[in-house]
């Protein structure tokens, strides 16, 4: 490709010291396509750091790294707790073969966001498993023992419950990879692609660890951002990892109704914005041939918040739309009286 980096501003991006590059035995200068491999050598090293986004010269879209950091079961941190007891990460790789229940919190300057959104969606996803929730109390103990034998204060959370013969079910909580979108994508938008699929229990939380290799693999191998469900009628579901809004050519907000998505929690929140501001909002279907008569789109998550798309497929929207400004701003706004100290 031509283009190189300096080791040394890789290593110093990643927020370890320089020799660390010496002590990998990692050249001075290195091709662009080789990042990803030197990046997963870093992150595994024992200088590991909560600020594993920070990285120049990746190939176009964020994508490239982050499903590819998710899918592995590495965790971050020092501990873990696992049923209300602390316990050193070493050699602990979490088995996402097994059926598990989770949800994925958001850690911002040592508080947890949506806190209590994010409960009451895991105690949903449990109805009707045979594992009982819990309850609130717990959790709480659990995320603040997690903290507490942790320095970070940014980050990203999973709680995880899965079966257990010992007992009912196991009670995981653990710091994950995580990839925060640039401040530059929030101005220019990112790309996304379709891909076929159907989930079985759209409204449940459940890990589906053949779907994530899957959808992880494609993402990586286009180098786009984020994959969008279709089914099999034609029609747009969700994101793998996120809820998807479009803004027709009236200003007005269209997305899927809830009974075929898992309704994010972030969703939540943006139709919440929406109703307050007097924006109408149309739950409806999407066909793909209906792309090209949308003027705008975005998605939502944990990571991304509220995430302008410039081009799904071979469809382009307008990311400077004013409803879509609005919806963001208001959505950073929301997320200083959600935050919560455990």
């Amino acid at each position: 490709m031509g283009h190189y980096i300096q080791c040394g501003r890789l290593a110093s991006s990643l927020f370890c010291h320089q020799a660390l590059a010496s002590e990998l035995h990692i050249p001075d200068r290195l091709p662009i396509l080789d990042l990803y491999h030197i990046f997963v050598v870093i992150t595994n090293h024992s200088c590991d750091h909560r600020n594993l986004a920070i990285v120049e010269g990746l190939p176009d879209e964020p994508g490239y790294l982050h499903q590819g950091r998710m899918i592995t079961g590495k965790i971050l941190g020092k501990t873990y707790v696992l049923n209300g007891v602390p316990l050193d990460v070493s050699g602990f790789n979490p088995d996402m073969s097994v059926d598990i229940y989770y949800e994925v919190i958001r850690l911002i300057d040592g508080q947890v966001l949506f806190l209590q959104d994010h409960l009451d969606r895991l105690k949903n996803s449990l109805a009707g498993t045979g594992i009982l929730f819990p309850g609130r109390d717990t959790l709480l103990k659990n995320l603040s023992l997690l903290l507490k034998n942790n320095s970070f204060s940014q980050g990203n959370i999973r709680i995880c419950l899965q079966p257990s013969t010992a007992n009912n079910a196991d009670l995981f909580c653990y710091f994950v990879p995580y990839f925060y979108p640039e401040a530059n994508k929030y101005l220019e938008g990112v790309r996304l692609l379709t891909y076929p699929h159907i989930r079985p229990n759209p409204g449940i939380k459940k890990w589906d660890d053949r779907f994530r290799s899957s959808v992880g693999k494609f993402i990586r191998e286009q180098g786009i951002y984020e994959a969008v469900l279709v089914n099999r009628k034609g029609e747009i579901t969700e994101g793998s990892r996120s809820n998807l809004f479009f803004i027709d050519q009236k200003g007005r907000l269209v997305t899927v109704p809830d009974k075929f998505i898992l309704p994010g929690i972030t969703r939540k929140y943006v139709l919440a914005i929406a109703q307050q501001e007097g924006i109408p909002v149309i739950e409806s279907s999407i066909s793909l041939d209906s792309l090209g008569t949308l003027a705008s789109a975005f998605i939502s998550g944990t990571s991304p918040k509220v995430l302008p798309v410039k081009q799904l497929d071979n469809y382009s929207f307008e990311v400077s739309h004013p409803v879509l400004q609005m919806l963001m701003k208001r959505f950073e706004e929301l997320i200083l009286e959600n935050l919560s100290a455990v």
